[in-house]
């Protein structure tokens, strides 16, 4: 009430003769510091970097949550709303306060589908997509939003979707993905030409473990007998562990037998006929 400044106050007494006397003492009323402090941002995303604060004047103390010394740091915060304040007290020992809120965004809630674990080279391009829309593929064999086996070749890949939120907070998901080589398919064994009576051939193919399919195979055996006379087609597929895929084919000719006959001999003859 009597505000900022020097001020005297009097008491004035007077007994019942008519005798009066008074004191007088004087007052200083001192005003607060003026009070203020700097770097602190309206908000920040939860995983930003401390931030440095100034306070005027200089002395003073931070309070606040996420406040160690004069960092503010928003993962110790928290995602919310929070009050940082700064505190000054002067030489006179009045204290003032400056109070500043503070919002902390949290992180937006990324991933995205579509990539498999593993991919031949020659597979078909793999299309993704990202949630929430409207992010960004970035990775070895991208293109937009789609990943091109073919184009990242064999090997161990990490794929990265990015989006960035209304608040400008930044999140990513990353996968990993493989890029298989097709395998390199053979067989040995097989002919080029067989007479159709003679034995079964035993067939061997690389890498082991595919499967032989044509007129006259069981298993890995070609009988000319059963594949017939004629011209036939003998294929072995082979797939890996990945389900990646190649054949090999070779083709075989089965002869006929000739058709044989002779003629100019009697059933009998006497031992002393003449030669026929």
């Amino acid at each position: 009430s009597a505000g900022v400044g020097s001020h005297t106050i009097k008491y004035v007494y007077s007994d019942g003769g008519g005798c009066t006397d008074s004191t007088t003492q004087t007052v200083v009323v001192n005003g607060l510091p003026l009070v203020t402090f700097s770097g602190l941002n309206a908000a920040y995303c939860v995983d930003a970097s401390a931030a440095t604060l100034s306070g005027f004047p200089a002395g003073g103390t931070f309070s606040g949550t996420g406040i160690t010394g004069n960092n503010f740091t928003p993962a110790a915060a928290g995602v919310g709303t929070h009050n940082i304040t700064y505190t000054y007290t002067d030489s006179k020992g009045c204290s003032e306060d400056s109070i500043k809120s503070v919002i902390v965004n949290g992180l937006p809630v990324v991933s995205f589908a579509g990539l498999d674990t593993a991919y031949c080279m020659d597979a078909a391009p793999a299309p993704l997509s990202g949630t929430p829309a409207g992010g960004s593929f970035s990775g070895i064999g991208i293109s937009g939003s789609t990943f091109y086996p073919f184009i990242a070749g064999t090997g161990s890949y990490s794929i990265t979707y990015t989006y960035t939120d209304g608040n400008s907070c930044i999140n990513t998901q990353t996968q990993s993905t493989n890029v298989v080589p097709v395998p390199v398919v053979s067989f040995s064994g097989l002919a080029s030409a067989y007479c159709v009576d003679v034995a079964a051939d035993t067939l061997t193919g690389s890498p082991s473990g595919g499967v032989f399919t044509g007129p006259g195979i069981a298993g890995n055996i070609f009988d000319p007998a059963a594949a017939g006379v004629g011209t036939h087609s003998v294929k072995y597929v082979y797939a890996d562990v990945y389900g990646c895929s190649d054949s090999s084919s070779q083709t075989v000719i089965v002869h006929g037998l000739p058709s044989v006959a002779l003629s100019g001999l009697n059933s009998q003859y006497c031992v002393d006929a003449a030669a026929v």
